[in-house]
């Protein structure tokens, strides 16, 4: 019989490089979303145009999205080497302590719900209120069409659903 362990490592390392860039990937969605904030905000300040903000609330989905996603990728692979390749290793007779011990030890850290509550409040933030505030802003300042007020109303749906969304994935431990 053959020793899969170092194909089974081999998995781990290409899981964790993914993994490390995902996360450089989500992370720095943060930064361009707040680039592109200051972007539409100076537009709209520059031009006048109060109608300009509802173009945040779209900004703010599919960046928000993007975020979720890799977010929740990065989750799966945590979860596929701690539920697949660990016990694979255990059973081809790798010490089950001192395997990976990493993929379990931050996950039974006692600050870990604290932490996930404090993200989801950025998240929220960052990617739902931002969008919220500017449909505000667009409704109270620009001149009230049914076109803009439509736009204003999907745009808030959306919103709604993109934090539907992170607060399902905290909630079912997905952040």
């Amino acid at each position: 019989m053959r020793d899969d362990s170092g194909l089974l490592l081999l998995e781990y390392e290409h899981l964790k490089e993914e993994q490390r860039l995902r996360i450089s990937t989500r992370d720095n969605l943060v930064y361009t979303s707040l680039g592109a904030f200051a972007l539409v905000i100076a537009g709209a300040i520059e031009t006048g145009a109060s109608a300009m903000l509802t173009l945040l609330p779209p900004v703010c989905m599919i960046l928000g999205w993007t975020y979720l996603i890799n977010d929740d990728r990065i989750t799966a692979i945590g979860r596929h080497i701690q539920h697949a390749i660990t016990p694979e290793l255990v059973r081809l007779g790798h010490p089950a302590d001192g395997v990976f011990t990493w993929e379990h030890r931050h996950r039974v850290d006692a600050r870990r719900g604290q932490r996930k509550i404090l993200q989801l409040a950025v998240d929220l933030t960052l990617f739902c209120l931002t969008a919220f505030i500017a449909l505000s802003a667009a409704w109270m300042n620009a001149p009230h069409s049914a076109g803009l007020m439509m736009l204003i109303a999907v745009e808030g749906s959306g919103t709604l659903v993109l934090a539907a969304h992170f607060i399902r994935n905290t909630m079912s431990g997905q952040v």
